[in-house]
């Protein structure tokens, strides 16, 4: 099952497998969301060869590493979602 879609919400990173599979990583599970070369210990979702990836660095568990089209863009707006959700989350 490959990934169809990668989806930002406010307060979690889907990623779409198809039919009613997906994968969901809740921003209080993220440490960081970068584009990278190497692929370590991860759960590997990427949809075509790549020199570099995105990777969903969790602060438990595996890592999860995609292909989106643009990666400087699912990154920039992955991590706008997160600071906006640590901010919200501040100010209760």
């Amino acid at each position: 099952v490959f990934p169809r879609a990668y989806e930002i919400y406010e307060d979690h990173l889907c990623i779409v497998l198809g039919g009613p599979f997906s994968v969901k990583v809740g921003f209080e599970n993220i440490k960081v969301v970068r584009i990278t070369s190497r692929s370590g210990f991860t759960m590997n979702l990427v949809t075509r060869l790549s020199r570099n990836y995105v990777e969903i660095v969790k602060k438990r568990g595996f890592g999860i590493t995609i292909t989106p089209t643009d990666f400087e863009i699912f990154v920039e707006n992955a991590n706008q979602a997160i600071d906006q959700w640590l901010k919200n989350r501040a100010g209760e």
